[in-house]
């Protein structure tokens, strides 16, 4: 019996060393600037304009795909990550994606799809204690961005942006897709100014529910992701 026992774990040591043997890590950085500083939560965005700090960025990122020739070749499942700078400038994520595997380009969500949002409350980084959950109507939040300027006339100039919406006519989701150089890893910038300076917030200081301004901001929030060119 104790034979049998010790052959049985053999080979399911064996089959599991085999298994992680099929699979590469893949990482993608993402870095946040304004005015080509890091990020610093709730400091002034740069030394050149001291009126205005950002207290709050974080977003979801989903559905991420990988082609070749534009062919899809994987896709990750249960594929949600919240990225949250509220420690580091700096954020990552890894994949396992099959070993050998020929890619030319990657494609993902900014936000979470409306099979998502009416799909109930889930767990991990979708699990509604992440403080990025309105309700079942109005599903996730796909970005928030806070801070203060006092270009705003509000209490202590706070401005707070929190974009969302997955059912017509307000739906926000953004698709973004980058080339694909080196297999083992992507870094991707985050401009802040692009987004920031693309609103008038001595006007617009506060988006909290699906809409036309939340539709219009999303849209300026893709453009803020980008990579190096060589």
């Amino acid at each position: 019996m104790k034979q049998k026992r010790l052959k049985l774990f053999i080979i399911q040591f064996a089959f599991g060393m085999v298994l992680s043997a099929q699979t590469v890590d893949f990482s993608i950085s993402f870095t946040a600037f304004y005015n080509n500083d890091s990020l610093k939560l709730s400091e002034p965005v740069s030394k050149l304009d001291s009126s205005l700090s950002i207290t709050m960025f974080k977003f979801y990122l989903s559905n991420f795909r990988f082609f070749m020739k534009e062919v899809q070749v994987f896709e990750e499942a249960r594929s949600h990550h919240l990225i949250d700078f509220s420690s580091s400038s700096v954020n990552k994520l890894s994949f396992e994606i099959p070993s050998g595997l020929v890619f030319d380009k990657i494609q993902f969500h900014l936000g979470v799809d409306s099979v998502c949002n009416v799909s109930g409350v889930q767990g991990g980084d979708l699990d509604p204690t992440q403080g990025m959950y309105w309700a079942w109507q109005s599903g996730y939040i796909n970005l928030k961005l806070e801070g203060n300027s006092l270009r705003c006339d509000t209490r202590k100039n706070k401005f707070q942006f929190h974009l969302g919406g997955y059912q017509y006519p307000f739906e926000t989701l953004q698709t973004l897709s980058f080339p694909i150089e080196n297999i083992e890893t992507l870094a991707i910038i985050i401009d802040l100014n692009k987004l920031v300076d693309g609103i008038d917030i001595s006007n617009l200081n506060e988006v909290m529910s699906p809409s036309v301004p939340a539709q219009r901001l999303s849209e300026l929030a893709k453009k803020t992701f980008y990579i190096n060119a060589k």
